[in-house]
């Protein structure tokens, strides 16, 4: 995630790992309650 932040208060999406025809969820999207835990 290079560039990812939580500008303007938007979560950071999933993250996605394609190698040919395999695709795996490597980190799950972050949610509004993911982003205020972080906050405190």
């Amino acid at each position: 995630m290079s560039l990812a932040c939580n500008y303007n208060s938007r979560p950071r999406p999933a993250e996605v790992l394609v190698d040919g025809k395999s695709v795996k969820l490597i980190r799950r999207r972050e949610s509004t309650s993911d982003m205020l835990r972080l906050e405190s």
